[in-house]
């Protein structure tokens, strides 16, 4: 899915992957203009990633 249907569905503070081994899961802390998003990584580090890849799954916690 893509991120911005995951926040309309779960809205923000969502945990997620792209179930690639590069890209580790991070969590959506804000939406931005044009499809872009504040995330953080589990390690701590805070980036602005654009939402344009339709390969995203809601990571479950338990």
């Amino acid at each position: 899915m893509f991120i911005k249907d995951l926040i309309e569905k779960h809205g923000t503070g969502i945990k997620v992957s792209c179930g690639k081994p590069n890209y580790p899961p991070f969590t959506v802390l804000d939406a931005l203009p044009d499809d872009t998003y504040r995330i953080k990584y589990d390690n701590g580090e805070i980036d602005i990633i654009t939402g344009c890849i339709n390969d995203y799954d809601l990571i479950k916690e338990s």
